[in-house]
Order: structure tokens, then C-alpha cells, then sequence
């Protein structure tokens, strides 16, 4: 890692807008976080910096529309990458959100969607939990309409809140395990319970579910274009 460090470094000093160097560079330390945590800190803060400055890269004038926003969707998943090393969720599920919309069958940025939004879900069911707690204690002690109102208010919205991210993280994980890949193990631990809490305590239709998933991104999948009839040479 120290190697690449040196390289970036020194190929940054020639070139500071070299938007190759920077990606690589961005995507290297993101793909390989430290295990100690405020080592950790550091290197997604200095992989969070090669991004944006690649995003103030100026579109080459070599490089076509379509190659352009593949190398813009790419800065996103980094992005997403980053900020999930960092456990900024909300901003990880942003970027991963928009990584996936041209990049649908990578399964495992589906897979590290879904456990961003997952983690978000834990959190809004805590709190869920504690406004559930602090209503019927209001109950109890006959609180007032207008408090009593707001509470219900309060419930109302962090349940959507809750389905919203229940559904998001089935359906990423869903489709993390029609893809497959290593992580299909963790992807099953999430999205089983999940499931059955919406579908009555029952995992039947599950794996149909997957499979439509499957069908759903071999549809999204880019058609191979179909050659041109080439001339006869003599003959019939």
C-alpha cells in the first residue's frame, strides 16, 4: 500500500488533474480499509479527497459521452465505498443508490446497499421502539390530546420510515443473491427475518422473489448487437 501511496504521490505532482491516477488511487484505499479504526479514518479521508478531486476533472476531450458517465458512475460507487468505510450511511446509500442505476448487476454493490440501508433500519427501529415506549407511558399517565396527537404523528411517519428501508434493503438484497457472489451468506442473514416480518412470518415466495429479481436484471442487461447480413459472393 505504501508503494502505491508513493506512486500516486509523485505521478499527482506532475499531473495533479490526472484523472486515471486519482481513481485508481480513490478506489485502491477504498477497496483496502485498515483494520485500526483511526487508521482507518485517515485513509478513507485521504481516498474521499482523491474522488472529489476527480469529480472537478474536466471531461477529456478524447473521451466520449458514454465513457464519461460510466467514469462518473464509478466515481459514485467509490464514493459509496468510502463513506461506508466510514459509516456515513446516508451518504453511502446516496452514492450506492446512484452507482447501481447504471451498474444494476454488480452483487456486491447491491449487497453493500442493502447493509447501508439495513443499518439505517436498525436505527429507525430503535427509535421506533423508544417512541412506541414514551406513547404508552403518555397514555398511561393521561397526557394530554395534543401530546398524545403528536405521538401518533411520530409513529406513523417513523413506520413508513421503517417499511421504506424494509423494502429497499429486501429487494437490493434480493438481488444480490440472484447475482451470487461470496457474500450470499450474509445477504440471506438480512433479508430472511425482513421478509417474514412483511410477509406474515412466512419465507414462502422467497425464492420465486429472487428468481423474478434474477429475470428483472437479465432484462436490464445489454443486448448484444445483431451483425450485418454480410454480401454473397457469386452463387445462387
Amino acid at each position: 500500500m505504501k508503494q502505491v501511496d508513493e506512486y500516486g504521490d509523485r505521478a499527482l505532482t506532475a499531473d495533479p488533474n490526472n484523472l486515471s491516477v486519482l481513481m485508481t488511487m480513490s478506489r485502491t484505499i477504498a477497496e483496502n480499509p485498515p483494520a485500526d479504526p483511526a487508521a482507518r479514518n485517515t485513509a478513507m479521508d485521504k481516498a474521499l479527497g482523491y474522488v472529489q478531486r476527480a469529480q472537478k476533472v474536466a471531461k477529456p476531450d478524447n473521451t466520449t459521452d458514454t465513457e464519461w458517465q460510466g467514469t462518473q458512475s464509478r466515481m459514485h460507487g467509490v464514493l459509496g465505498l468510502v463513506y461506508f468505510n466510514k459509516s456515513q450511511w446516508p451518504e453511502a446509500g446516496t452514492e450506492f443508490a446512484e452507482y447501481l442505476k447504471a451498474n444494476p448487476s454488480d452483487g456486491l454493490g447491491q449487497y453493500r446497499y442493502g447493509a447501508t440501508v439495513y443499518t439505517q433500519l436498525q436505527t429507525t427501529l430503535a427509535t421506533l421502539q423508544q417512541v412506541n415506549t414514551e406513547a404508552r407511558q403518555a397514555q398511561a399517565a393521561q397526557a394530554d390530546e395534543i401530546k398524545m396527537n403528536y405521538y401518533a404523528e411520530k409513529l406513523v411517519s417513523l413506520n413508513t420510515e421503517f417499511e421504506t428501508r424494509r423494502d429497499v434493503t429486501i429487494d437490493a438484497m434480493a438481488k444480490a443473491l440472484a447475482i451470487g457472489g461470496p457474500f450470499a451468506t450474509q445477504a440471506r442473514t438480512i433479508i430472511e427475518p425482513l421478509y417474514k416480518q412483511k410477509n406474515k412470518d412466512s419465507l414462502e415466495g422467497l425464492d420465486p422473489f429472487i428468481l423474478a429479481k434474477k429475470a428483472e436484471l437479465a432484462a436490464l442487461a445489454p443486448v448484444a448487437p445483431v451483425a450485418a447480413p454480410t454480401a454473397r459472393t457469386g452463387g445462387r
